[in-house]
């Protein structure tokens, strides 16, 4: 056991393995989950009805690289050196490398995915997009960049050898010369501390920016939700004062029924919208956080004062929260993912546990109409963005079929899966 990679001179066996079980075991629990929740948006995105829709595609291919990192993320323990001490650890240099080539190429393939999909929200809330606006080329272009650019940076890394374990968590395998505290490369076995802040300065750019550009484009997709939302409740006040003018009672009640439903629906499909972007947004930051935790704390600490202080209870706490959170997106990826129509099932089935709506939902069923009318557009009941609209068959007018042409159309995005 080198104890210049692992950083934990005086400590004996069974001390390690005190505090680097629970962190495995955390790990291994949280990985498996977000597996899970990532493998279930796959198969429910990957229908032959779903691709159609680009945001399907996004949210497939985000949750391939959510499982493909979260699975490296769990194997890492027992891909780490043997000589770093910790339990489990019973790899090499070779394992330590391709285990940290997955779990660094996959979290930057995943920041451009999060991107992308804050993007597409923007663009059909704000932009009034369609599906056909998205041409082929630019999504062909889009998939093309979010995986080179990770690709060309890593591969890189691997061949310079510039992958290995790590002073704060000795079984994860990052950028970083070894061993521990050398700095020339005379002095080291593998790479350089000047070689392994290229990749570091490499990633960080590319894994913020595209974050930012995320955070900034869902913010955009809130405000317009929420100013929507406002400009619409004035203006069916306004529809109704009008509709009510110079006609009678009867027919100013059906027209003003009719306005108000359309505009409320579309009110709710643009929050909606609004609602899952942020949703999605927040699921990656809960994890994005903790990265940039890691990174303040080694350029603000060095290495070798960074591995002896690892298992001090403050770094003890950050690394467990890192375990508890990091490797966690897929599963709140999932219970976004599924939650309107979560939501529509139980109002349509009350009666029906949790576990029995979750396995409707993975079924690909759509939830059946409210047999008590919860589904009714009058009044404070709830409306379902998922169900069509029942005008039982009052005439409408040319105003108020383009508003209903608007509300299908966001509906057709929401509801996609």
């Amino acid at each position: 056991m080198s104890q210049s990679t692992l950083g934990t001179e005086g400590d004996d066996d069974s001390t390690i393995a005190y505090y680097y079980v629970p962190v495995i075991v955390l790990g291994t629990i949280t990985s498996t989950l977000s597996i899970l929740g990532s493998g279930c948006i796959v198969y429910m995105s990957s229908r032959p009805n779903q691709l159609k829709h680009i945001k399907q595609r996004l949210l497939l291919a985000l949750s391939i690289s959510d499982m493909v990192s979260s699975a490296f993320w769990m194997l890492m323990p027992y891909l780490a050196p043997k000589w770093v001490g910790t339990p489990g650890a019973v790899g090499n240099h070779a394992s330590c490398t391709t285990g940290g080539f997955f779990i660094l190429v996959f979290i930057k393939v995943s920041s451009f995915y999060n991107a992308y999909l804050s993007i597409y929200f923007l663009l059909i809330v704000c932009r009034n997009w369609k599906e056909h606006d998205f041409r082929k080329p630019l999504e062909i272009g889009a998939h093309v960049l979010a995986t080179t650019l990770p690709l060309a940076v890593d591969i890189s890394a691997a061949a310079t050898q510039s992958i290995n374990p790590t002073p704060f968590f000795a079984n994860l395998c990052m950028y970083g010369p070894y061993p521990l505290g050398c700095v020339e490369e005379d002095e080291c076995e593998r790479s350089s501390k000047a070689t392994s802040l290229i990749f570091v300065a490499a990633s960080v750019p590319l894994f913020w920016i595209w974050t930012i550009v995320g955070l900034i484009c869902t913010a955009i997709v809130w405000r317009t939700a929420r100013k929507t939302f406002r400009r619409n409740s004035q203006y069916n006040f306004e529809q109704s004062i009008r509709h009510s003018i110079g006609q009678s009672i009867r027919q100013s009640s059906s027209r003003t029924s009719i306005a108000r439903s359309s505009e409320s629906n579309n009110d709710k499909m643009v929050r909606e919208m609004g609602t899952q972007a942020a949703l999605y947004e927040m699921a990656y930051l809960n994890s994005c956080i903790w990265p940039l935790l890691m990174m303040i704390l080694f350029g603000s600490i060095s290495d070798a004062e960074l591995a002896e202080r690892n298992l001090q209870p403050g770094f003890y706490i950050l690394k467990l929260l890192t375990m508890l959170f990091y490797p966690s997106q897929g599963a709140w990826n999932f219970f976004v993912y599924t939650r309107p129509r979560v939501i529509h099932w139980k109002k349509a089935q009350p009666e029906y546990s949790t576990l029995q709506i979750y396995r409707a939902v993975l079924s690909g069923k759509a939830p059946p109409r409210s047999r008590s009318g919860r589904f009714s557009n009058t009044g404070d009941q709830t409306v379902d963005p998922c169900q069509p609209t029942n005008r039982n068959g009052e005439e409408t007018t040319a105003e108020d079929d383009e508003k209903t042409n608007r509300v299908v159309e966001t509906r057709s995005t929401i509801c996609s899966h």
